[in-house]
């Protein structure tokens, strides 16, 4: 991906050069006079010191007033370290496709290859799908009750999303994973596709369209929305709520689809019965799991 086409997309010409995107950092300690320093590197493409502390949390999106993308311009420094010094091997052990993968390590018994062999199909089985994406397909069994039955899932390990692609600031192989997923999907027979990882539905809905150009001809709808409308219309009934209290951990990309969509979230536990409760940082000023910290590794793959 060209950098020109990093400025068509992704605001590049919104930023003020105020910092407030770095100051706001929950992982980096920068004065005010040092983010504005370091935003000003970015966008001069000298961010070497960015890259040597950015965990890749995705949260200087939300802290930017001006929607300048900050962290697509960190991930664009990211990319260029790649073609200069190759892929940390942290990073490269999140990817689908290279040998080793978390994904390909993982050992499943003979139920959850059963699940993954009935989910493996060109042809969808209903016209309002389930997408697993890889923390579904890790975990298959959580895909079983009355539930799927109504909402099947449909999909398999290589029409992956691409996020850690995105996330890990290997944009070509963002643009490509966009490609495939648009020409997979361009004839398939079905009106909406549900997620239940924000980091999928984000992608599908925003990433993937808005900034590396892929087409979608079905609905995209998180798993609370759709399950809210189906107990709006009486498919299921709550007819016994649980006890109990629940904390909420927010997703990087949680975080970034808003304040509403974290909302819900936390009305579809209350519904069931569980109370909420918070952790003293949460929401915009909640802490990354570090999945995507693999990236900052300085260590180079062979």
């Amino acid at each position: 991906m060209e950098k020109e086409k990093l400025r068509e997309t992704l605001n590049w010409d919104n930023c003020q050069e105020c910092g407030q995107c770095l100051v706001n950092c929950r992982y980096i300690d920068y004065t005010v006079e040092d983010a504005i320093l370091e935003i000003k590197n970015i966008n001069q493409g000298n961010t070497s010191g960015i890259l040597k502390k950015c965990i890749s949390c995705y949260a200087c999106n939300i802290f930017c007033p001006n929607d300048a993308h900050p962290y697509e311009r960190i991930l664009f420094g990211m990319k260029e370290r790649y073609d200069n010094d190759g892929l940390p091997k942290r990073a490269s052990y999140l990817l689908p496709g290279k040998r080793p993968n978390f994904r390909e390590d993982l050992k499943y018994d003979q139920i959850e290859k059963t699940l993954h062999q009935k989910w493996d199909t060109d042809t969808p089985p209903a016209k309002t799908v389930l997408y697993p994406g890889c923390n579904l397909l890790s975990m298959p069994l959580l895909a079983t009750g009355m539930i799927f039955e109504k909402l099947p899932v449909w999909g398999r390990w290589d029409l992956c999303c691409g996020e850690m692609y995105f996330r890990t600031g290997l944009l070509d192989k963002a643009q490509d994973t966009s490609e495939k997923l648009t020409r997979f999907y361009s004839n398939k027979d079905i009106e909406e596709m549900v997620f239940t990882c924000p980091a999928c539905y984000n992608m599908f809905t925003t990433v993937l369209p808005e900034q590396f150009g892929a087409t979608f001809d079905f609905k995209t709808t998180f798993f609370t929305d759709w399950f809210f409308q189906e107990i709006e219309r009486g498919t299921f009934e709550i007819k016994q709520t649980l006890t109990g209290s629940a904390v909420i951990h927010d997703s990087c990309h949680g975080r970034i689809l808003g304040n509403t969509f974290m909302e819900k979230q936390r009305q579809l536990l209350k519904k069931l019965g569980l109370e909420v409760k918070e952790t003293p940082l949460n929401k915009d000023n909640g802490l990354c799991c570090g999945m995507a910290a693999g990236a900052n590794n300085s260590t180079s793959s062979t």
